[in-house]
């Protein structure tokens, strides 16, 4: 699926792949670890460029309903912008 992120920038739509659940929680975790690390994984294992890659691993929630950027704690869909600073976030449940 193509996302904007009206932060980054509003014009441009990157590529973020269809993510399982257990996908999405070994990614996370992954860049818990190492940001870069989840960038490698993302780009080794799905059709996506190392742009779109970094893309994803930036905008991940590591606090489900909080934003990743500002201090917002009310974000309750899985991808959507922040009403604060506009920054887009995956904030992916793992319950």
């Amino acid at each position: 699926m193509k996302v904007y992120c009206k932060r980054c920038n509003q014009n441009e739509a990157f590529e973020v792949p269809e993510f399982s659940i257990s996908e999405k929680r070994k990614i996370r975790n992954l860049k818990i670890e190492s940001s870069l690390k989840a960038i490698k994984t993302i780009v080794d294992n799905y059709s996506i460029t190392h742009r779109d890659a970094k893309f994803v691993v930036r905008h991940i929630n590591l606090e489900y309903g909080s934003c990743n950027r500002c201090d917002v704690n009310d974000i309750s869909t899985e991808y959507s912008t922040c009403p604060k600073c506009n920054a887009m976030n995956f904030n992916w449940k793992m319950d």
